[in-house]
């Protein structure tokens, strides 16, 4: 049963969610779960100086203290990903992984689809245990949103579990606002996607037949669209 802390920090229903998601974590399969999204964008017009964020190369020594294996960080690499660091005394506090095209998403089988170059993509965000009561997030974000405006791109996307309060109210304090929202569950190699957009339900077995998000700006230059 979840603690009251849980409770309290996600309220009933979706303690219950995480519950089930726990209790699908014992079946076989590495990603069997249930894993509930909200999509944000974030726009970079009102990011700040990034006198103190590095973007990091593939041969920066800085990398051996990302909590990542190294394989991952090569594949990052590859597919010509960037990773925007906050650096401070050569200690690094927070780190935000950029996309500029496609991303894959790594917990389900599905593809966010970015059809505007003025999008790109944000993911395993990270702020050292011992900073995240203070604002390094906020300043992570604010000096990477700089550089990425710098860059040619006018908003960034992401994806966040229900069960990461903490992260949502974060994004809604920057004033991020919500694009969509997606629930799936996996188990015995089936998905179950439930989303905000159509088609509302789908069920898929492989890694090709996956469902795909897309988002875009519209015409008139408005707020990013979930589809």
């Amino acid at each position: 049963m979840p603690t009251l802390n849980v409770v309290r920090e996600l309220g009933a229903a979706l303690a219950l969610m995480y519950v089930i998601h726990r209790c699908l974590r014992i079946l076989p399969g590495n990603r069997s779960g249930l894993y509930p999204y909200v999509f944000f964008a974030q726009p970079t017009e009102s990011a700040g100086a990034a006198i103190d964020v590095e973007i990091l190369s593939p041969g920066s020594p800085h990398l051996s203290s990302l909590p990542r294996e190294h394989q991952t960080l090569a594949q990052r690499f590859a597919a010509g990903d960037l990773c925007a660091a906050h650096i401070v005394k050569s200690e690094v506090r927070g780190y935000i992984w950029i996309a500029a095209g496609d991303y894959v998403e790594d917990e389900v089988d599905c593809r966010y689809v970015l059809t505007d170059d003025r999008l790109c993509w944000d993911y395993d965000v990270f702020v050292v245990p011992r900073y995240r009561l203070g604002r390094t997030f906020q300043r992570l974000w604010s000096a990477t949103g700089g550089l990425l405006h710098l860059r040619g791109f006018t908003c960034s996307v992401s994806r966040i579990s229900r069960f990461n309060a903490s992260s949502i109210r974060a994004h809604e304090r920057m004033n991020a606002y919500r694009v969509g929202w997606a629930t799936f569950v996996r188990a015995f190699g089936v998905q179950l996607t439930i989303r905000s957009t159509a088609p509302r339900v789908s069920i898929s077995t492989s890694t090709e037949a996956c469902p795909h998000f897309k988002f875009s700006i519209p015409p008139y230059g408005g707020r990013v669209v979930g589809s």
